[in-house]
């Protein structure tokens, strides 16, 4: 199935073009502060950091029950043609937003105030602790009792300005974070206040051009639909499920940690989980803008429109993900070596738990996608959350019954998720779509996963024959590695609609393309 207007694939290429560029500079910053860190305070220290936000996963659910669904009722109203509707959510969320976000500020204060009793944190580090918890919380707070009101950009596709936004932010949020660094000395708590700073400024941004962009972005207490409520805080009931399964993988595992293990086990799981973390960042830049309008595509053109992209997405979304993947799992350990010393060392491991389960969970990563747009998220969030229970039980006999610490937490959660994922996640999005095996084999798996295989033999080539243990040494074949990669994915993997996107992608920005390799 091909687009159907060259000006959706050039507003969609530089919407994800934008957005990378924003989530470039923010992973490049994160990737010195950490290193900064990392050599210069103590794990005890570092670890605060994944401990506070491992608390505010609780505030993030709370939340996402509340705000969950206003988003997306949001963008099909706006694209049914029904300002009306845009103007009767907005009043009917706002009116249970705000209050919802007070009893929530109350609840983080007071666990801020006893948090040496929920947590397991040295004497010295209490008070850095407080004020993380309390900064994070209110600029939580702050975000949901705003949120219909300030997503005028991402209901009308206005992802270039959202983004210009955001990097202005992202730009002050380095200043403040560098300028802190500095001036007042090394602390693992500057990251929030830098943060917290830079996330209210973009609010109070995004609320003005909201005005100006989807004028029925308002309040009117006549509007006011309890049914609306209802049907807006129903989807999002099942869209909490998703900020529940990342308290479950995200939360249990430093929980865990901090009880059982020591603050260098927390400290590394956070570290080895940084790049899992940032490709997961910077995917959600790339494919955000394309969520509007799988919606748009569905409220336009029904369910079997949104069908006919599963094999092909979860193959696009295979090739973007493991691009990195091959020579991240075979020079792990050199890595971490030369980015945080021999200390953290084994947090190369953590990382390559996660990353090897990568082909088992992108495989099928179309599955929220097409649920999301139509509306169905039921069953997805169900099994999902199902999975999430199922590897918390196993980190729990990894670290508490095992005595196990980072390594084995990760190994646990890796390994869970590629086998559930085959086992539940792919027949249920298959059932989604009315799918069939032998096409998802053939269209999604094996032209999917061939590019990496090719990466991969040749990282493990070069393991055996170079020794890596300079920055230089790992960039050139990490460069090698991704070679290979892009030579396989263009010289066998493309079809002639494959080819055709491409080429008209490139030519909507201006980037003539030559005969061969318009195919």
């Amino acid at each position: 199935m091909q687009p159907s207007s060259d000006g959706w694939i050039k507003r969609f290429g530089i919407n994800a073009l934008s957005s990378l560029a924003m989530r470039l500079l923010s992973v490049t910053v994160l990737v010195w502060v950490n290193q900064h860190l990392l050599r210069r305070i103590d794990p005890e220290e570092y670890s605060l950091f994944p401990l506070v936000m491992s608390l505010v996963v609780f505030g993030d659910l709370f939340v996402a029950i509340f705000v969950g669904g206003v988003s997306r009722h949001l963008v099909e109203a706006h694209h049914r043609g029904d300002p009306h509707g845009v103007t009767r959510i907005v009043s009917s969320m706002l009116v249970v937003l705000i209050p919802a976000s007070l009893v929530l500020g109350v609840a983080g204060v007071l666990t801020a105030w006893n948090i040496d009793a929920v947590l397991e944190v040295e004497p010295t580090y209490v008070g850095q602790a407080r004020v993380m918890l309390i900064l994070t919380v209110a600029t939580i707070c702050l975000m949901a009792a705003t949120t219909p009101i300030s997503q005028g950009l991402y209901v009308r596709e206005r992802f270039v300005a959202d983004n210009i936004v955001g990097l202005g932010c992202e730009v002050l949020r380095i200043a403040l974070l560098l300028m802190l660094m500095f001036a007042a000395g090394t602390r693992v708590m500057w990251l929030v206040v830098a943060s917290t700073a830079a996330t209210l400024v973009n609010r109070a941004v995004q609320i003005v051009l909201t005005r100006r962009v989807l004028a029925t972005a308002r309040f009117d207490r006549s509007l006011v639909s309890w049914t609306t409520m209802k049907d807006v805080l129903s989807f999002g009931a099942w869209t909490s499920v998703f900020v529940l399964r990342q308290l479950l993988s995200g939360t249990a595992p430093i929980l865990l940690l901090n009880r059982f293990a020591s603050p260098l086990d927390v400290a590394m799981f956070h570290a080895g989980r940084l790049p899992e973390t940032q490709i997961r960042n910077l995917l959600q830049a790339i494919e955000g803008p394309s969520q509007p309008a799988l919606i748009g595509l569905y409220a336009r053109e029904g369910k079997s429109a949104v069908d006919l992209l599963y094999y092909r997405g979860g193959r696009y979304y295979l090739w973007l993900v493991l691009l990195p993947i091959a020579p991240l799992l075979v020079f792990a350990q050199p890595l971490y070596r030369l980015y945080a010393g021999d200390e953290y060392a084994r947090a190369g491991l953590v990382m390559v738990a996660f990353l090897a389960s990568y082909p088992f969970q992108f495989a099928s990563a179309m599955y929220y996608r097409a649920a999301h747009a139509i509306g169905r998220i039921g069953a997805f969030h169900t099994y999902s959350l199902l999975l999430q229970l199922v590897t918390v039980a196993a980190i729990y006999y990894a670290v508490a019954i095992r005595g196990g610490g980072a390594v084995a937490a990760a190994f646990a959660i890796g390994l869970t998720y590629a086998v559930l994922h085959v086992l539940m996640i792919w027949p249920m999005g298959l059932r989604l779509v009315g799918g069939r095996w032998s096409a998802f084999a053939k269209q999604t798996l094996a032209r999917g996963l061939l590019p990496f295989g090719a990466g991969l033999t040749s990282s493990l080539v070069m393991a055996r024959f170079i020794a890596v243990d300079s920055w230089w040494t790992l960039g050139v074949v990490t460069c090698c590695a991704v070679a290979v990669y892009l030579g396989v994915l263009f010289a066998g993997c493309l079809d002639e609609i494959d080819r055709s996107l491409l080429e008209r992608a490139f030519q909507s920005m201006g980037i003539r393309t030559s005969r061969r390799t318009r195919g």
